[in-house]
């Protein structure tokens, strides 16, 4: 049915694929081979640093007998 590339060159497949997307109903694996196909990988230095730095707080209780360290005991 198809040769080598001819199911990528086959206009109704473009054109459900690009229907699939524009809606949402397109597969993100397959979005993101046809984003690294057409743009190529992104450079990770190219990624810019979130504005915000993330904390996470963790209340982890201390072992009995352990002093906290902003303790004045």
């Amino acid at each position: 049915m198809w040769g080598e590339t001819g199911i990528v060159e086959d206009p109704k497949v473009q054109a459900r694929l690009l229907a699939d997307a524009r809606t949402g109903k397109l597969h993100p694996s397959v979005l993101t081979v046809l984003m690294t196909y057409a743009y190529g990988r992104p450079n990770p230095r190219d990624v810019p640093e979130p504005e915000t730095p993330i904390t996470i707080d963790l209340n982890i209780p201390k072992p009995p007998g352990m002093m906290r360290a902003d303790s004045t005991g």
